[in-house]
């Protein structure tokens, strides 16, 4: 212990542990407490803490969605600074407004197959029969067996058509199942054919500034109905426009030099 600083060690097996500086009351202390964690034994020179730079994206009414390993992508224009969305997922609510066409009787599994063939004809699906997560529910699980069989309760896309399989306890008719989709509106997210672009806003120049430095750190914050998702930030360089920026400078400067 001296003036400068003073040391607290701990053991690399140690999990958790807490400092507390206690002052009594009416008690004037002309000190001023930094604290540093640092990795090793050696201590060295305090550095203050800086405030890092925070930019806020207005995504208006849009969310970031993930199923299985594809995610949506915010992607920022370091130029203009217009951001957008590449939407790899849409999202559908199933609810009366939605009809079913019952393509089976209780099956020997008790369970019966609803199909629309047209719910996703805007917004297609990847074709059937992959080897990765297509579609997640609040109440239908993904199968990778076939759902034709009807095996278990599960949901699946494919092209513009869904297909449902559930228990006949849930639905034994349409008119059932539309009444049931009523009471239990089932949030549908899932992966699109042909990705789409989504414009969303132009950052301010204090703001796309914060972007293009390489100092700090860059905070990202996202509210979705989705609980924990990656986020994954890309600062990529546009060749052609690069060059083309360059060019006119420095044709703005052989000009104003003549």
């Amino acid at each position: 212990i001296n003036n400068k600083y003073t040391i607290f060690r701990v053991n690399n097996d140690i999990q958790n542990a807490t400092i507390n500086i206690f002052i009594r009351n009416n008690t004037t202390v002309n000190k001023v407490f930094k604290v540093q964690l640092e990795q090793g034994t050696t201590a060295t020179e305090y550095e203050p803490y800086v405030e890092p730079n925070k930019v806020t994206f207005d995504l208006g009414q849009e969310k970031l969605r993930s199923v299985g390993d594809v995610k949506d992508e915010l992607v920022v224009d370091l130029d203009t600074g217009d951001y957008y969305k590449v939407e790899k997922i849409s999202e559908i609510i199933l609810d009366d407004s939605i009809d079913f066409y019952k393509f089976s009787d209780v099956n020997k599994y008790g369970n019966i197959l609803f199909v629309n063939y047209n719910v996703l004809k805007d917004k297609r699906a990847p074709a059937n029969y992959i080897n990765y997560t297509n579609v997640i529910s609040n109440y239908f699980k993904e199968t990778l067996e076939n759902i034709w069989v009807g095996a278990i309760v599960a949901i699946d896309v494919d092209d513009s058509q869904m297909i449902l399989v559930v228990p006949q306890t849930l639905a034994t008719t349409s008119e059932e199942l539309k009444a049931w989709l009523q009471q239990h509106n089932v949030v549908v997210d899932y992966r699109l054919a042909n990705p789409q672009t989504v414009p969303l806003g132009t950052l301010s120049t204090e703001d796309l500034a914060k972007l293009k430095t390489f100092k700090g750190y860059n905070n990202i914050t996202v509210n979705t109905n989705l609980g924990l998702m990656n986020i994954r930030f890309t600062y990529g360089l546009d060749i052609k426009k690069y060059i083309d920026n360059k060019l006119a400078e420095i044709s703005a400067q052989l000009i104003k030099g003549e």
